[in-house]
């Protein structure tokens, strides 16, 4: 086949084509980098990698894969496709576990190997499931400027269960008060403009901080500086695996999240001087947000702070609430369930919309 121009994504080819059917050269710049972290992931990386070869496109990509020390066959597979596919996997085997350092080395390595305008990210456990994602993903950020990120909604996967959940479409654009207040967007489905993370991380210097996440105190920053706009197809399948720092069965880890959680969206307010009203919604959305956990792991000084900031603010819905939930700890799941209804029909005061 001809050597495309990659600098004029409308004049690389008129119709989109599989990935696996181009040959395309070493010198063409790729258009879309696409990040792969992988570590034992042997049962799953076969689906990852044929997720990113079945995608067709008018415009060249390369696949940065990063195993990252894996002990099972994760490394072999990875090279049998990186033998068929050379001009468009590019891997990086590594003899020591580089997450276990917690110092953002893989994020900086893949980074700095990305050459694409635009810059995607699906781990080795988890896998595309539309061939048209990347497609039209890059033809909507082409024609809209503003936006940093484009993202879309998923399928989950609980990998004990094998049951198949689909998450609701959303056609909706946000921006930092929408993002501040929680997480809009899956990391797998996220198309992002690769300039826009180098300036994030010359900025915030995110690697200095010890954050526990790497997407969503990104899409903190993105989304005050452009627009962060969720497509309305599903694109991906996240697979739920059965101990992960957001999915876990210790009710302690998950504390701690909500407690990081916490502090990233109050870095951030402060950093944007963010307005007293907001302030006011984050300190609303984070307490209620580790209520129920705070009664669970008998972390009675908190359960004191948040039933303080609930009377003190005129929440006493969920004030008495809270209480109900430490009387009767068994029924907890139920009065999770009911205090959420009476939010949603207006009967118990919450000033953010669920």
């Amino acid at each position: 086949m001809k050597e495309r121009d990659s600098k004029n994504i409308s004049g690389l080819c008129n119709d989109p084509i599989l990935i696996t059917e181009q040959d395309w050269n070493d010198n063409v710049i790729p258009f879309v980098s696409i990040n792969c972290i992988t570590y034992n992931h042997e049962k799953y990386i076969k689906e990852t990698i044929e997720g990113f070869l079945r995608q067709k496109t008018t415009f060249p990509i390369e696949i940065l894969i990063h195993d990252d020390a894996s002990t099972d066959k994760t490394a072999e597979i990875i090279r049998e496709y990186g033998s068929k596919y050379p001009s468009l996997i590019k891997p990086i085997y590594q003899t020591e576990n580089q997450y276990s350092k917690r110092d953002g080395t893989i994020g900086r390595i893949q980074r700095n190997r990305a050459k694409g305008k635009y810059y995607t990210v699906c781990e080795g456990d988890d896998y595309w499931a539309d061939p048209l994602k990347l497609q039209k993903q890059i033809e909507y950020m082409e024609s809209h400027p503003e936006c940093g990120i484009t993202a879309t909604s998923a399928y989950i996967l609980n990998d004990k269960t094998r049951k198949l959940k689909s998450l609701p479409l959303s056609n909706a654009e946000y921006r930092f008060e929408d993002f501040v207040l929680g997480n809009r967007i899956s990391n797998l489905t996220s198309c992002t403009r690769t300039d826009l993370i180098r300036q994030y991380v010359a900025e915030i210097k995110p690697e200095r901080r010890s954050w526990k996440s790497g997407d969503y105190p990104m899409w903190l920053y993105l989304s005050k500086v452009s627009t962060i706009k969720c497509l309305p197809f599903r694109s991906a399948v996240y697979r739920v695996l059965e101990e992960s720092a957001s999915h876990s069965k210790d009710s302690k880890k998950l504390l701690d999240f909500s407690r990081y959680h916490h502090s990233l969206r109050k870095f951030y307010l402060d950093y944007f001087h963010a307005s007293d009203e907001l302030y006011h919604k984050v300190e609303l959305i984070s307490y209620r947000e580790s209520s129920t956990l705070a009664i669970i792991t008998k972390d009675y000084l908190l359960y004191d702070e948040i039933y303080n900031f609930y009377i003190s603010n005129g929440y006493n819905g969920l004030a008495q609430f809270l209480k109900f939930k430490k009387k009767f700890p068994g029924m907890i799941k139920f009065l999770d369930l009911f205090e959420k209804v009476l939010i949603k029909i207006g009967i118990i005061k919450f000033d953010i919309k669920l």
